[in-house]
């Protein structure tokens, strides 16, 4: 499937198995997967070389961060619209009457996936941008805060959500008046700037700053111009309460829906689905389970729904909040029970619970299936203790959702090594790791890998740069796949595609044949060279065929 699909492959080949491994450069996910560090939670490609994450069992060392270049990539998204996007043979917990490693490029859609609840870490308080110095000298000063704190954090999340940031000033127009008053407020305690009311038609109410100072400060923050909306980096880096409060200011543009007196779900839309899918890891780390609606127009997406239900409305109000107090009376209504999301478990865990609590209709709801709402199994082991217990307290730490759409793009990514356990959460994914596997042989295999020694018609040799003597024709992903083989072997590396001993140059014997639409053919025969450690290492060129070359 991997070949069908164009992906460059190597094959590990252990000597004390038959079992044949192939995959990709580097089993990577995208360069804005959210991962959580002591630092705070951060796109992987703005973390350090090595430090602590976030792993399904706690933190961990990590080591070797690096960048793939673009190459094809998987978008997997949940059912609820959770969403991951990693490389074709990146590991991802599946649910297999057990949790089982997958390789991306054999998810199918309806494959049970697992997101953690819950936080790791808690980073410290962040320190926020000085003030500018490069406006006009007749321009008035205020103070600025030098740390985050909840209530300035609160201010980020009005502004980001529905504030304008202009060059000499900014506004925001609430429908409730209390929300636009609180915004009053902080501007004063944070900057000492006056707040003006400003003329809104309709109904609704606003507040005013005019001020270029102050202005140029929130854009030195990030996250906050016109049309440039996102979570600022300091917001990212905050301790889970300050991030709180920015999703309370954040949320405040949302609704809250009670139907027959019963709370059903709270409601906030966002065109960006970046911003969306930060806030959904953001309230994960909270305990909030989210479900997202896509809205479409000409056939494009326009803009996402995000809804908390139920249970999970209730967990907002609790740990985040709004700022108007008519919505916080609204998120008092009862509310249903936590039926809709579910949780698996194996044959022979059903059994043990229906040992521990008998013929219960949660028992008999789980028979056809194995998996309990988590209402259901938080039911059943109320009140009993034990390893199965602590089993099933454990699998509901985690949101566990059927895969509902799987797409397929070219794209960079990255990743890092875990040694301690080889997995870390991406986006709240329980993933795998590109831990850097060593055998004693590797055979590296390419589709447009040619031979050029130093006699080549080029002349001389002199002055030509012996380390590209093994590389691909117009494909600089190739690097990668040679630079795998070489770091991924012990004793020897054998290259499949070079041309017989005392060729100068071979560009005839790719492994594979461009088909149509460029879907690459397996041929029936490719000869495999092998390339010693030695050869390696003082750039020789002599290759020696492999005595027993597999078809």
């Amino acid at each position: 499937e991997m070949v069908a699909r164009g992906e460059r492959l190597f094959v590990e080949s252990p000597d004390d198995t038959t079992r044949i491994m192939c995959s990709t450069v580097h089993k990577c996910v995208a360069p804005e997967t959210l991962v959580e560090t002591p630092e705070g939670l951060l796109p992987i490609e703005r973390i350090n070389n090595r430090g602590s994450i976030a792993t399904p069992t706690g933190g961990q060392a990590y080591k070797g961060l690096f960048k793939r270049e673009p190459g094809w990539m998987i978008r997997l998204e949940t059912k609820g619209g959770y969403e991951i996007r990693v490389s074709p043979d990146h590991g991802i917990d599946v649910w297999r009457d057990g949790y089982s490693r997958l390789d991306a490029t054999n998810i199918r859609p309806g494959d049970v996936l697992r997101l953690r609840l819950g936080a790791t870490f808690d980073a410290p308080v962040p320190l926020l941008p000085q003030p500018p110095t490069d406006l006009d000298v007749r321009t008035r000063l205020y103070r600025t805060p030098s740390m985050l704190s909840g209530d300035v954090a609160e201010l980020f999340g009005l502004i980001v959500g529905d504030g304008t940031v202009y060059e000499r000033g900014l506004r925001l127009t609430k429908r409730h008046r209390d929300v636009v008053e609180r915004f009053a407020t902080l501007m004063q305690q944070t900057f000492g700037v006056a707040v003006n009311h400003c003329h809104v038609d309709g109904n609704a109410y606003g507040m005013e700053v005019n001020s270029a100072f102050v202005a140029a400060w929130l854009r030195s923050v990030g996250g906050m111009e016109p049309n440039e909306k996102y979570v600022p980096d300091c917001v990212l880096r905050a301790p889970l309460e300050m991030q709180a409060r920015f999703l309370r200011g954040l949320w405040e543009d949302g609704t809250v829906n009670v139907k027959d007196g019963k709370l059903d779900h709270i409601m906030w839309t966002n065109r960006s689905a970046s911003v969306v899918a930060t806030v959904r890891v953001m309230l994960l780390r909270l305990g909030i389970i989210t479900g997202t609606v896509h809205a479409f127009h000409n056939n494009e997406r326009y803009y996402d729904h995000l809804c908390a239900y139920g249970v999970n409305a209730h967990r907002f109000r609790d740990r985040v909040g709004f700022v108007a107090a008519f919505k916080n009376n609204l998120l008092q209504a009862p509310t249903g029970l936590e039926t809709q999301y579910t949780v698996p478990v194996t044959t022979e865990e059903r059994h043990a619970l229906r040992e521990l609590c008998g013929a219960s209709s949660e028992i008999r709801n789980a028979k056809r299936d194995n998996k309990f709402s988590r209402h259901g199994l938080e039911k059943i082991i109320a009140g009993h203790t034990g390893r199965l217990v602590d089993a099933m307290r454990e699998r509901l730490r985690w949101h566990h959702v059927p895969v509902h759409k799987i797409e397929w793009y070219e794209g960079a990514s990255m990743c890092v090594e875990v040694p301690e356990g080889n997995q870390f959460l991406q986006n709240g994914f329980a993933g795998w790791n590109s831990k850097g596997l060593e055998r004693p042989r590797v055979f590296l295999v390419h589709d447009t890998f040619f031979w050029e020694d130093k006699y080549t018609e080029r002349g001389g040799g002199n002055d030509y740069e012996q380390r590209r003597w093994f590389r691909p024709i117009d494909d600089v992903d190739g690097a990668n796949v040679y630079y795998v083989g070489v770091t991924r072997f012990k004793e020897e590396l054998w290259c499949c595609g070079g041309p017989a001993p005392g060729f100068v140059k071979n560009t005839e014997m790719p492994l594979f044949d461009r088909g149509a639409r460029g879907v690459p053919e397996l041929r029936t025969h490719a000869p495999l060279y092998l390339v010693s450690p030695l050869a390696l290492a003082n750039d020789d060129v002599e290759v020696v065929e492999h005595p027993e070359a597999p078809e």
